[in-house]
């Protein structure tokens, strides 16, 4: 028996058991961009805005890398255009993933989600 189909089972059952109502306390997403080289990191269910941003930015890995959007207790996306970028959070998925693209396409053309990222239980 292949010991990763027991293994993730068991630590997302973990997780789910150990993190309480998502209204008990808030956890952030964050994602980051880099014009100069295309380059993103994020980064989800941490306790604060600022360790969210500043993880993605570190995931990111360019030295332009900033964080673009951050939500508390939601889903966070960014979709990127020939020349541009749209970003977009909420507590829907999908619903994130199309604002991100409807977004872009107010800044330009040819636009694709690129990116999404989600704090547990969205």
């Amino acid at each position: 028996m292949n010991p990763f189909r027991t293994w993730v089972p068991a630590v997302l059952l973990a997780v789910a058991l150990s993190s309480g109502s998502a209204a008990a306390y808030p956890l952030f997403a964050s994602i980051a961009y880099s014009r100069s080289t295309g380059a993103s990191g994020f980064a989800y269910n941490t306790p604060t805005a600022f360790q969210a941003q500043q993880a993605a930015r570190t995931y990111c890995g360019a030295w332009d890398c900033q964080a673009v959007v951050t939500v508390a207790n939601g889903c966070a996306a960014l979709a990127l255009g020939y020349g541009g970028f749209g970003t977009a959070y909420g507590p829907y998925r999908g619903m994130v993933m199309s604002n991100a693209v409807q977004a872009c396409h107010w800044n330009a053309p040819g636009c694709r989600l690129h990116v999404w990222t989600c704090t547990a239980g969205h």
